[in-house]
């Protein structure tokens, strides 16, 4: 597959040559590709290698570096065509007149031509900005990042090259940089052990669930209109994963593979086997505050092949139906659920609070944060509790094929790291990982603690202590938080 470069490969960024791939000569190529050698595999895996070589044949056929023009960098995207050919036009009439500065007819002409396309160009930029806003007005995120873009607010740098300073080599310190992502949940998991003074397997042994469903979890094949479906819902700015497959590439080839891939999900969903190909992420680190020299300051961003998050999506969207549907989850959990949000989440804190002092007591809230709650999660536990939520047989082997052997490569600018396997976590910027991580998590919402409520967001989580005066709300916060649970 195309994937990453070599050191031979890299393309020089400062003379701005850039890699181009001709998507409809791709798939002008796979049209005419017969699928019999993918779809006679009955291993997930060799069919996935039969499926990648010939996509990645036909992609590395029609990719080749050339040098893109500084003007596709620095046009706003409001800017038309008939803009641009204005401002060329204004900038001949500049030039003229910088050539015969005492010429008046052609001053006046070039003052004219200037302020009439200054008016042209507020106007355009005005309808752009209003368009965007109004596109995005139902999506909060979309939202603030466009009015971020509007008043041009100074983004956060997002360059990790700092890590690259450390002791040896840059090649050396990215080495360490993986490994630290790699195994820092490792490490928190094996002293959070330790201090409790148990193992994993005795905490996935005591693992219990007062209502398990009797019945199991069926897993339905899917068919080639979902995965088309799947497929059209991916975001076309997605980076891309190992193999190199954007977004946008699929979406324009999809109807081509359709066959090959659906029988790749079907194999995989049937045999409960996830492909090992699929399960190595590309790291890319995001700094969030600190030193930048220090990988604790960063979240380590899992790139996926685009094609396994279509079996993701698709795996995904059976899991949430069937806990939604048995009401396996808490309603108070307000993270990575469909028509929930931090504003249902921030309401319900509200009128708890609201209701408790209408009555003459008093609330005192504790905030919750979990360290790495992502990459601490045990996949013994995890796939105990998946069990004794009714996910069992092929389901419950596609899971543990899911999370075991996981691997992931780090990479910062132009390099890459070894490739370490993860014991521990589920990968962020996965599909599944959020829902995953909600199943783990379910069980403190059922603590019973006296005289609090409890109300998750993903990992952050609020306790509300309530009491007759404020030095019985303190008195019961330290006793309910002190309690083993």
């Amino acid at each position: 597959m195309v994937g990453l470069n070599t050191a031979n490969e890299k393309p020089n960024r400062k003379k701005r040559i850039v890699m181009k791939t001709n998507y409809e000569a791709v798939s002008s190529d796979l049209q005419k590709i017969e699928w019999e050698n993918v779809t006679n595999k009955t291993d997930v895996n060799e069919a996935l290698e039969c499926f990648n070589s010939i996509v990645g044949s036909a992609i590395k056929t029609h990719t080749q570096y050339i040098k893109s023009s500084r003007s596709k960098y620095n046009l706003k995207p409001w800017i038309t065509p008939g803009l641009i050919r204005c401002m060329r036009h204004k900038d001949n009439l500049h030039q003229q007149l910088k050539q015969n500065p005492n010429n008046e007819i052609l001053k006046r002409s070039y003052t004219r031509y200037r302020n009439f396309f200054i008016d042209i160009l507020r106007k355009v930029k005005e309808n752009y900005k209003n368009k965007i806003l109004e596109e995005n007005k139902k999506n909060a995120k979309r939202l603030w990042n466009t009015i971020k873009d509007i008043c041009e607010m100074p983004r956060r740098k997002s360059d990790s090259s700092d890590l690259l300073a450390g002791k040896g080599t840059p090649s050396e310190s990215l080495n360490n940089c993986n490994l630290h992502f790699t195994t820092v949940g490792k490490n928190l998991a094996n002293q959070i052990l330790q201090r409790l003074s148990t193992s994993e397997d005795d905490l996935a042994a005591n693992v219990n669930n007062n209502n398990s469903p009797t019945e199991s979890m069926f897993m339905t094949p899917t068919d080639e209109f979902e995965v088309d479906s799947v497929i059209k819902q991916l975001k076309y700015d997605s980076a891309p994963g190992l193999d190199g497959i954007k977004p946008s590439l699929l979406k324009l080839i999809s109807n081509t593979i359709l066959e090959p891939l659906t029988y790749i999900c079907n194999l995989s969903i049937s045999t409960g086997v996830f492909p090992e190909y699929w399960k190595v992420a590309l790291v890319s680190p995001i700094y969030k505050a600190g030193p930048r020299n220090s990988p604790d300051n960063y979240r380590p961003i899992s790139l996926l092949c685009i094609l396994s998050k279509v079996l993701e999506k698709i795996m995904n969207n059976r899991i949430v139906k069937y806990l939604e549907s048995n009401s396996l989850l808490s309603e108070r959990q307000y993270g990575f659920r469909r028509g929930k949000s931090t504003t249902d989440a921030v309401d319900l804190l509200t009128h708890i609070t609201s209701k408790h002092t209408d009555t003459g007591k008093r609330c005192l809230g504790v905030f919750l944060d979990l360290a790495k709650a992502f990459d601490t999660i045990s996949s013994r536990i995890l796939l105990r509790k998946l069990e004794l939520s009714g996910i069992r047989g092929k389901p419950l082997d596609w899971l543990q094929s899911y999370m075991s052997n996981r691997r992931q490569i780090t990479r910062i600018n132009d390099l890459v790291s070894d490739e370490l396997e993860i014991s521990y976590g589920v990968p962020q910027g996965s599909i599944l990982g959020p829902t995953l991580f909600t199943v783990y998590m379910n069980d403190i919402l059922n603590i019973n603690i006296p005289n609090a409520d409890l109300i998750c967001y993903a990992d952050d989580t609020v306790v509300l202590f309530h009491g007759k005066d404020w030095e019985d709300a303190y008195r019961k916060a330290e006793e309910g938080l002190n309690v083993p649970y």
